[in-house]
């Protein structure tokens, strides 16, 4: 019959649908209409909640008639209704009609929804909790947006809250996360009337570490807390990045309005060290960095000269027409080959260097299992990616897959 939410139109609360019924046998037929309503919990509604006009229909052969059914929302608390108008006749005759209306209470219905950097509907983690009271209703658990998943609305009681959320960016190939963005709302007042939120990536402004000697990160915490750490309903987030490889994620943070409520912080921990790999491309005239990332095995102790060859894909036939020993090979990633499959047969063939790039635009992070010394670059096609096993490796290189680890708490 609807749903009532507040403020309540006074109007709008009473609703009346017709039901019809028709008689397709050759016999008159009388029916007795009855209508009974209860609450989610299987309680009577009050009397004068729900009604039916007439009560008794008598309907000729191939003949309709119709009744009305009134809900008068005014009546009865907030909450969830459900029944059924039923009409019975002789011979065991019972036709049952579904009724159902829900009259909001002290609960909020706010959608959520979350853009990335460009603007695009967005990959995102988000999770709403209290942290002042709660009285049991709720549980704040995550929710997840994605371009097909758009938004979510969760119906909240009435009060303040903690909105904590995690969106991703990805690169032009739709592939890689290219920046995560933190983006939230630590005073969240939930009031009627339903309203929506917006998170925006947008607003977002980059994390970076600066040292007083050149490093790179090797891993980065953020810590979200909000509420009085006295208080057993205190909340926090903290999200975590690997970065073993030295690629320094991009993560962006959006500043918040002041909080002088309850004890809320932001903290970032972050673990670096000296850069794992540099890389220079050098020729008779130029010299240049290459934006290449180590990706594990064995160091590399010093500095190392090679030379570069294409190795195209480094399938058999690219690898038979070229000479890898002792050398750096280009190999373009290939949707036909892992890159395992591809790292390997470099390597196989002598490369002391395997340098991977991509075939896309974005940025590239590759990875494979097994055991050797690799790199990658991070950008596509105009730098590439850099794998680097030893010569004469049997076994492709790994390549650490970046994780962010969730660990919401309340």
């Amino acid at each position: 019959m609807g749903y009532f939410a507040r403020p309540y139109d006074p109007a709008a609360l009473h609703q009346t649908r017709t039901l019809t019924y028709t008689n397709n046998s050759d016999a008159p037929v009388t029916l007795h209409l009855a209508a009974r309503l209860t609450t989610k919990f299987g309680e009577p509604a009050p009397d004068g909640t729900l009604s039916v006009s007439p009560d008794t229909l008598i309907i000729t052969p191939g003949a309709k008639e119709q009744a009305d059914v009134t809900v008068d929302a005014s009546v009865p608390d907030g909450g969830e209704y459900t029944g059924r108008v039923t009409a019975t006749g002789d011979g065991g005759l019972e036709v049952a009609s579904g009724i159902g209306f829900y009259k909001q209470d002290d609960t909020v219905d706010v959608t959520f929804r979350a853009v990335d950097r460009r603007g695009e509907p967005a990959i995102a983690r988000l999770r709403v909790a209290p942290y002042v009271h709660n009285d049991g209703r709720y549980f704040p658990d995550n929710i997840y947006l994605t371009p097909q998943q758009r938004e979510w609305t969760l119906r909240l009681p009435e009060g303040d809250y903690n909105l904590f959320g995690l969106i991703s960016t990805l690169d032009e190939s739709g592939r890689w996360t290219e920046e995560d963005s933190i983006v939230g709302d630590p005073k969240l007042a939930v009031h009627a009337p339903n309203f929506d939120v917006t998170l925006d990536a947008r607003t977002a402004r980059p994390l970076s570490l600066q040292t007083p000697k050149k490093s790179t990160p090797r891993s980065l915490t953020l810590d979200w807390s909000r509420g009085d750490p006295a208080n057993p309903i205190q909340t926090y987030d903290y999200w975590y990045w690997t970065q073993t490889d030295g690629e320094p994620t991009r993560v962006s943070l959006a500043p918040t309005e002041r909080v002088d409520d309850a004890p809320f912080s932001v903290t970032t921990s972050w673990d670096a060290g000296v850069p794992l790999l540099e890389t220079q491309l050098s020729g008779p005239t130029t010299e240049q960095p290459v934006d290449a990332v180590y990706t594990g095995g064995p160091f590399i102790d010093g500095k190392q000269h090679y030379a570069i060859v294409d190795a195209g894909t480094a399938t058999p036939d690219d690898l038979q027409h070229v000479d890898v020993r002792g050398k750096v090979a280009l190999v373009r990633e290939s949707p036909e080959l892992s890159y395992d499959a591809q790292v390997g047969a470099a390597a196989r063939a002598g490369a002391a260097v395997v340098a991977l790039y991509s075939a896309q635009p974005g940025v590239f992070y590759p990875y494979a299992w097994g055991r050797c010394r690799s790199s990658r670059c991070r950008r596509s096609r105009a730098s590439g990616c850099a794998r680097s096993p030893t010569a004469g490796a049997r076994r492709s290189c790994c390549s650490p897959e970046r994780r962010a680890r969730p660990t919401p708490t309340t």
